[in-house]
């Protein structure tokens, strides 16, 4: 088994009310991982797509157009990806189909599902680094990775995982 970085990003909103404009009906996590053998040279490679295609500031999806440049960007900006072994891994929620009580609360939803997306890193590496990008108020990052350490993600007496918030990772 290896060591893995995982960096991993949300989309959607947690509310389940999605009759509501501007609420979306999935809620999305996508994470790239990167073994250990391979992570200096993406940095490099990521180093390179900042500063070739966003001006040297982060990656962010509004910051390429919806149109036929934008769309090139994009394939520009995967076949450099292409340059370091990866793979993508995803957990698509639709909202709809979530019956739970619990799930109405958006912390209770972004911790539940932050967990469970968390949980196909365990047994599979003999230790991960899970970078998740910023969501909510200091107050909730802070109660997330202390949930989440509870729940396995974070260094024991018998594990290196550790579990992080970054801004724009």
């Amino acid at each position: 088994m290896s060591i893995a970085h995982i960096f991993i990003d949300e989309y959607g909103t947690p509310s389940l009310e999605t009759e509501i404009q501007g609420v979306t009906p999935y809620f999305i996590y996508t994470g790239v991982v990167i073994e250990e053998e391979t992570i200096s040279q993406a940095r490099v490679i990521h180093k390179q797509i900042i500063d070739k295609y966003f001006g040297g500031t982060h990656i962010k999806h509004k910051n390429i157009k919806n149109d036929d440049k934008g769309h090139m960007k994009r394939i520009k900006v995967l076949a450099e990806i292409l340059r370091f072994n990866h793979y993508v891994t995803a957990l698509i929620i639709d909202k709809e189909h979530l019956d739970s009580k619990g799930f109405e609360y958006p912390k209770s939803f972004v911790k539940f599902f932050n967990n469970l997306f968390s949980k196909q890193f365990i047994n599979k590496y003999s230790e991960y680094h899970l970078y998740f990008d910023k969501f909510g108020r200091p107050e909730f990052q802070a109660s997330l990775k202390k949930y989440m350490e509870e729940k396995g993600h974070g260094i024991t007496l018998f594990s290196n995982n550790t579990y992080d918030i970054k801004d724009d990772i």
